[in-house]
């Protein structure tokens, strides 16, 4: 196995509008400065005929075609287990690399043996002086929330050690997954690589945010911005993060927190919407409790640093007011684009 061989797993699937960039995000990948690397495409429902043409144009990829969408952290790790290189790359389908991305995103981690995760800055494709994410950071109340928003040469310039990267473009050690296996497939879809982060980190492995490792994200909306399905597995599995990872000590200080937001958030769907989701996705985290338990047994065994350690990562939380108005601004923003 060469030294710096790369493996690039893109994701790419039916739903939506995710599929309909897959074309630009390969030809990225194509003309990156730094070539030694495979692709390995993995199609989630794509029918016979979309794969044919894509094997066609594209001879050299390796394919693993799913006839149903298995999801994200399945379609991820199926492309993980089937990949020969030393660094492994997460790609969606709808981002679409800078020409010397990833170059930016091994050098770090092949100076550094403690890095097992390296951070893209990912731009909105349609403004790209708009940050969608510069990584991952947790909330004291429990959420994951991506570094976003900032002007492109006015925020997150410099690299710096952050919890965790967003799966959408992010590099892996294959050492890191040896030590805390995959992605969790009970996850299907959303806090796969927040749940990756965190069960990282408490085995010691640290996360670099590059900001020169730049990628262009077409922002799909896949699964509807708000609809009722993406509102529960976000809810269920940042409950089932939670629950596997958090260190007894910080749940237990944080609780306050944690159920305050969800209560309002709660109190908010239910009263405001009359959407049941996020009960819903609560009844389902608790229905996993049992393997749940068994995961956390596996990870706190494992675990090398210190609760306190952890804890630092832990950022102040945002008012749910203050995130519904954030959000609207960028879309907003976003929407004057097109």
């Amino acid at each position: 196995m060469a030294q710096k061989f790369v493996s690039i797993v893109v994701l790419t699937s039916k739903w939506g509008e995710r599929g309909k960039h897959l074309d630009e995000c390969l030809q990225g990948i194509y003309r990156q400065s730094f070539r030694d690397f495979e692709i390995i495409l993995v199609t989630n429902g794509l029918g016979e005929s979309q794969v044919h043409s894509i094997r066609k144009k594209y001879d050299k990829l390796k394919i693993i075609k799913n006839e149903v969408n298995k999801g994200c952290a399945t379609g991820r790790n199926q492309g993980i287990e089937q990949s020969r290189g030393n660094y492994i790359v997460t790609l969606d389908d709808d981002v679409i690399p800078d020409d010397s991305w990833l170059e930016e995103l091994v050098t770090p981690a092949l100076n550094d043996e403690s890095v097992g995760m390296v951070a893209s800055k990912i731009l909105y494709s349609s403004r790209p002086d708009t940050i969608d994410s510069a990584g991952i950071e947790i909330s004291k109340d429990g959420n994951a929330y991506h570094r976003k928003g900032l002007a492109r040469n006015g925020g997150y310039e410099q690299s710096e050690e952050i919890f965790g990267p967003c799966g959408a473009a992010a590099l892996y050690k294959r050492e890191l997954f040896e030590d805390i296996g995959l992605f969790d497939e009970d996850y299907f879809i959303y806090y796969e690589d927040v749940d990756l982060a965190f069960r990282a980190r408490l085995a010691g492995w640290q996360c670099l945010y590059v900001p020169q490792a730049i990628a262009f994200h077409h922002h799909s909306w896949s699964l509807g911005q708000e609809s009722s399905q993406k509102i529960f597995f976000i809810e269920r599995n940042k409950i089932l993060t939670i629950l596997k990872n958090w260190p007894i000590r910080a749940m237990l200080l944080y609780a306050p927190l944690i159920i305050g937001y969800d209560l309002m958030a709660d109190g908010y769907y239910i009263l405001l919407k009359k959407d049941f989701s996020r009960l819903r996705a609560k009844l389902s985290a608790l229905r996993q409790l049992p393997r749940v338990l068994r995961e956390r047994s596996k990870i706190h065994g494992n675990k090398k640093i210190s609760a306190p350690t952890i804890s630092k990562f832990l950022a102040a939380p945002y008012a749910p007011w203050v995130i519904y108005k954030r959000r609207c601004r960028l879309n907003h923003i976003l929407c004057l684009t097109g």
